[in-house]
């Protein structure tokens, strides 16, 4: 075995090993079975060839992968900031006015100007449709 051969093993041994320690989605194993296929290349054709191939390998292996590690997400999408607070509840601290759009809600234990199509008086209970730029759509 030649060194170029040992030295391409161990790079896909190392990325397989990150690959074990991070939450990736098969991104390290992409780049360790490049390395694979760049210690086969690199042995039998040149070093130059073998980084061309690692560099090839790991784009076809990353695009095939995303497919299978979509299919395999089965985490729920969560809203997260601002869009997480569609369809809460809130309370009208500022009457909202479609006029003037100086309303304001408090939703979350947070103050956020509202903009509604009807008037809501202080104190009624609202529930946040949208959000739109830093206003929330309150109905």
């Amino acid at each position: 075995m030649n060194n170029i051969f040992v030295g391409w093993i161990v790079i896909a041994v190392v990325l397989f090993l990150i690959e074990l320690a991070t939450p990736s989605t098969f991104f390290f194993s992409c780049l360790g079975l490049a390395a694979v296929l760049s210690a086969f290349t690199g042995t039998f054709v040149s070093q130059s060839a073998a980084w061309g191939v690692f560099f090839a390998a790991s784009v076809v292996f990353v695009v095939l992968s995303r497919p299978l590690v979509k299919k395999l997400d089965k985490r729920p999408s969560r809203r997260t900031n601002i869009d997480a607070l569609v369809g809460e509840k809130g309370m009208v601290t500022e009457t909202v006015d479609p006029s003037d759009e100086r309303g304001m809600v408090k939703v979350k234990g947070e103050v956020w100007r509202a903009k509604s199509e009807k008037r809501i008086e202080s104190g009624k209970e609202v529930t946040v449709t949208k959000v739109e730029g830093n206003y929330l759509i309150v109905s």
